[in-house]
């Protein structure tokens, strides 16, 4: 009969390696991100820094173009074995990195070793100069200490009489379902969430029993050493409308966290590209060393409603804009999803290239998408 091909999700990691991401929340690595430049040719440019990595200390920042490691043009075709060095190794490799800081400038080369370090996925929050409309950059759902750090941000943005939101999770490849749920609730508030499902997760006809229905979570949990804060009510928004930036990347949790909302009638306008499809999720199984990360479970909203295995669309297309901050209104994503709240429409997009459809080998453990609860 043959065997049958592994689907795109389920994966393998050393138990050591799913416990430091999935609770300590550290990662191995030099602590930068990298996406495709699809508006310039293709070209590879550090997505984001790690506030907490290596990186960061080097001075790499978003916006550089990856030129060279170690002597090697890697501007448009990084190799495995040196996207492994880089976020795969033992901590203290080091590599010699040639960057531009931007497109077809000079290369200056930046020294940086691999090192152990505690992620960070809430990377920007900010309540935009003269107006209420926040704006919040969360990265990962997979590492605890995230729930603390969203629930400052709401806080903060509930003194300030936050009325608009804007959650960037273009980069944000999943991980807990719970902390979605937790991120839902404090987008929507208890009124609109109260008794209604965030995610369902349902499991095939052997496993029926297991299936169980995922509420909008109003409070700190005692998630991997959160205890000492466990209980504290989140602070909520209770907004009808919220905006979420996107691409490929943003997957599994990050779209349970969409559906999530438009289950309960939130209205969701998405900017950016096409999600990655992953209505499915899993639980970490471990075994001699390892753990495992096959599908188990399908995930639907109040309303029954999956995710599509072909990603959910945009609301307006726009490509990401390497040469802003995350988080400055003049960054096309944010300035598009703006000027959609103002005029009800999708401004003009810059074309992509067809580099849209070119691929970077995986980055580390830290990007896997495991939903989990």
């Amino acid at each position: 009969r043959g065997v049958p091909s592994k689907d795109r999700f389920s994966f393998v990691m050393t138990q050591a390696e799913a416990d430091a991401v999935f609770q300590s929340g550290t990662a191995t690595s030099v602590g930068f991100t990298l996406r495709r430049d699809n508006v310039n040719g293709g070209i590879i440019r550090i997505a984001y820094v790690d506030p907490n990595g290596p990186a960061a200390a080097a001075g790499f920042a978003r916006g550089m173009v990856l030129a060279t490691v170690d002597g090697v043009a890697t501007s448009l075709s990084l190799p495995a074995a040196l996207s492994d060095k880089l976020f795969n190794s033992t901590a203290g490799t080091s590599s010699l990195i040639g960057v531009q800081d931007t497109p077809g400038g000079p290369v200056r080369t930046l020294s940086v070793a691999s090192a152990t370090f505690a992620t960070t996925p809430l990377i920007a929050d900010r309540v935009l100069p003269g107006t209420t409309t926040a704006y919040l950059a969360y990265n990962s759902f997979a590492t605890p200490v995230g729930e603390l750090q969203l629930a400052d941000a709401f806080k903060r943005f509930a003194a300030a009489g936050v009325t608009d939101l804007v959650v960037d999770l273009r980069y944000n490849s999943g991980g807990f379902v719970h902390i979605a749920a937790q991120l839902g609730y404090m987008v929507a508030g208890r009124a609109q969430s109260s008794g209604k499902v965030f995610d369902r997760l349902v499991y095939n006809d052997k496993r029926s029993a297991g299936n169980i229905d995922i509420e909008f979570v109003d409070a700190i949990t005692a998630f991997f050493g959160n205890s000492a804060r466990a209980g504290e009510p989140f602070s909520a928004l209770d907004l009808r409308r919220v905006s979420v930036l996107t691409s490929g990347s943003t997957c599994s949790a990050s779209e349970a966290f969409i559906n999530g909302l438009r289950g309960i009638d939130i209205d969701v306008a998405l900017v950016g590209a096409t999600t990655c499809g992953k209505p499915y999720g899993f639980s970490q199984t471990d075994n001699c060393t390892l753990a495992f990360f096959g599908i188990e479970f399908e995930g639907r909203n109040d309303k029954g409603a999956v995710t599509p295995v072909s990603g959910i669309p945009a609301t307006c297309a726009a490509a990401d804009d390497f040469e802003h901050a995350l988080g400055d209104p003049a960054e096309r994503l944010l300035a598009t999803a703006i000027a959609y709240r103002l005029t009800g429409s999708c401004p003009a997009a810059p074309s992509a290239t067809t580099a849209a459809a070119l691929s970077l080998p995986a980055q580390n453990p830290n990007a896997l998408n495991a939903d989990m609860e």
